[in-house]
């Protein structure tokens, strides 16, 4: 008999509490935090066994992936799978360019015993284009093959960009609106009034009283100029 325990299944209370601190996580709330579940979601769920050959580095492709998902922030297993699309079909687009060019290297290495035989001497550009008829005087569809694979990774690319950009546009609608910021209550303890500078003010105008005049005063005699028109008195 084996002396592996059988697991008991939760009882129902533990199961509640359990579903209801789930419903409480938000995730990470910091980018490196947001990056590092991103590859969590790479590394567990196939991904790289999917989309690299034998011959390819996982390494390169956590790097590509993990240079998009700083991007383009993905949250949520949705944006995140768009992103993967998206780095996957990033990385299969120069996969065939290596193809393409490794098919075209073949066939010039395998026209070389022709080249030696016809040409005294023969530039690379030629080469390469009679490696390029090659395949087509054979009906050969291997470049038209890799050009159409080409655009097919390019729209699923574009499509996987476009339905990212509307996905986080209505996660960023459906979130509440930020609360508008409360109002600055001042008062004299908190905020003393500001100190202002003194007005200057002009300074008075000095009032001077007119003369007063006594009404029971007798004024002064007139003061009587000597005249020639006046005889002089003769002493007696």
């Amino acid at each position: 008999m084996s002396d592996k325990r059988i697991p008991r299944p939760a009882s129902p209370k533990k199961a509640a509490a359990s579903r209801a601190n789930g419903a409480k996580s938000r995730g990470p709330l910091s980018l490196e935090g947001k990056a590092r579940s991103s590859m969590n979601a790479l590394r567990h769920g196939g991904y790289t066994d999917a989309i690299l050959l034998g011959n390819e580095d996982p390494a390169d492709l956590e790097a590509l992936y993990a240079d998009f998902a700083a991007r383009f922030n993905p949250i949520g297993l949705v944006e995140i799978g768009l992103v993967e699309e998206m780095a996957a079909a990033h990385w299969r687009i120069r996969r065939y360019w290596f193809a393409e060019s490794a098919t075209l290297d073949l066939e010039i290495i395998n026209q070389q015993p022709d080249f030696e035989r016809k040409f005294e001497f023969i530039s690379e550009p030629t080469r390469l284009a009679l490696a390029i008829a090659h395949f087509t005087s054979q009906g050969s569809q291997a470049l038209e093959f890799y050009h159409r694979v080409e655009s097919r990774l390019r729209r699923q690319y574009s499509r996987a960009l476009s339905d990212l950009i509307k996905t986080q546009q209505l996660r960023v609608q459906r979130q509440p609106a930020a609360l508008p910021p409360e109002p600055i209550i001042k008062n004299d303890e908190t905020n003393p009034p500001e100190s202002q500078p003194p007005i200057s003010q002009p300074l008075p105008v000095p009032v001077i009283p007119p003369a007063s005049i006594n009404v029971h005063q007798r004024p002064d005699p007139p003061l009587v100029l000597p005249s020639d028109n006046i005889p002089n008195r003769v002493a007696s």
